[in-house]
C-alpha cells in the first residue's frame, strides 16, 4: 500500500500543470489577495475606505477551509483534480500498464488518499496564509489584533479550529469521492467534473428538493430523508461546534429534524465508506485491457 501511495503521489506530484490550476491555486490565490490588499494600503488607502474596523485572524483561518466546497467554482476545480487522478488512466490507456502489477482495490485506495492529501495540504496552507496574512494587514492597518494572542486564546482555538478543520476536511473529501465515482463510471475527465458538481449541488439542495417532494406527495416523511444527506449533516456538526446545538429541521407535522452528533459522524462515514466501495467495485468490475 505505501509503495502504491508513493508511486501515486510522485505521478499526481509530477502534473504540476494539473496540481498547480486545481490545488495549489488555492494557496496561490490567497497570498495574491492579500499582497493586493497590502498594496492598497501602501499607496494610501485606510481602514475607513477598505470598511474594516478589524480583521478576526481566527475567523480567517477557519473561513479558507470552506472556500472550496462553498463555490461552484471551487467544487469544480476539486472536480477536476479529482477526475484527472481517477479518469486520467482511461484518457491516456494507461490503466493496463499499472493494474497488473497491483491489485485494484490498493490502487482505488491509493489513488483517494493521494487525493486527499493533496488538498489537506493545500487548504492547511491557504489557512496558514490567511491567518498571517491578516496579522500583517492588521498590523499594516494600526488595527488591534482580535482576538488577542495570549495562551487563554490559542488554547481555545485549537480546540475550535482542529474541529472546525475536521468538519471542512469531510466536506473536501466528499467532493473527491463524488468525481471519483463519476470519473470511474463515465472513464472522461469532462464528465467526471460534471457528475461530481452536479453530485454536490444535489446534496447541498436537497433539503429544498425534499422539502418539495414532502409538499407534492403530501407525506410530511419524505422530508425526513434529508437526516441522511452529507450536506445536512455536515451542517449539523457545524451548528454543534458553533453553537452546541443540532440543526433542526422543521417538518410539515411541526416535528423538528435533527441528528445526534454522533450520528452525523457514523453516516457521514458510511457515505465515504459506501462511496469508496462503489468505486472500487466498479473498477473490479472493468476491462482494463
Amino acid at each position: 500500500m505505501l509503495d502504491s501511495f508513493r508511486a501515486e503521489w510522485q505521478k499526481t506530484g509530477g502534473n504540476r500543470w494539473s496540481t498547480g490550476l486545481t490545488v495549489w491555486i488555492f494557496p496561490a490565490g490567497a497570498v495574491g489577495v492579500f499582497a493586493l490588499l497590502t498594496l492598497a494600503v501602501l499607496l494610501g488607502l485606510g481602514p475607513g475606505q477598505l470598511h474594516l474596523d478589524e480583521i478576526r485572524w481566527t475567523d480567517q483561518m477557519r473561513m479558507a477551509w470552506q472556500i472550496a466546497p462553498a463555490s461552484v467554482f471551487g467544487q469544480m476545480l476539486l472536480a477536476a483534480f479529482s477526475a484527472t487522478i481517477f479518469a486520467g488512466e482511461a484518457v491516456w490507456n494507461t490503466w493496463k500498464n499499472i493494474v497488473p502489477r497491483q491489485g485494484r482495490s490498493r490502487l482505488i485506495l491509493a489513488k483517494f488518499a493521494v487525493a486527499s492529501a493533496f488538498l489537506l495540504i493545500a487548504f492547511a496552507i491557504t489557512s496558514l496564509v490567511a491567518g498571517l496574512g491578516s496579522l500583517i494587514l492588521s498590523g499594516i492597518l494600526g488595527l488591534p489584533v482580535v482576538p488577542a494572542i495570549d495562551a487563554a486564546s490559542l488554547g481555545r482555538f485549537a480546540v475550535d479550529y482542529s474541529v472546525n478543520a475536521a468538519i471542512s476536511a469531510v466536506s473536501l473529501l466528499l467532493m473527491v469521492a463524488y468525481a471519483m465515482v463519476a470519473s470511474l463510471l463515465t472513464r472522461s475527465i469532462l464528465f467526471g467534473v460534471i457528475g461530481g458538481v452536479a453530485a454536490a449541488t444535489l446534496d447541498f439542495g436537497s433539503s429544498t428538493l425534499l422539502s418539495v417532494a414532502a409538499q407534492l406527495s403530501g407525506s410530511p416523511n419524505v422530508l425526513r430523508l434529508v437526516q441522511i444527506m452529507p450536506s445536512y449533516n455536515v451542517s449539523n456538526l457545524r451548528a454543534l461546534a458553533a453553537q452546541g446545538t443540532s440543526l433542526a429541521i422543521p417538518a410539515a407535522d411541526g416535528v423538528l429534524i435533527q441528528n445526534s452528533g454522533l450520528a452525523s459522524v457514523l453516516l457521514l462515514a458510511g457515505w465515504l465508506g459506501g462511496l469508496l466501495a462503489l468505486a472500487i467495485l466498479m473498477f473490479k468490475r472493468r476491462d482494463v485491457a
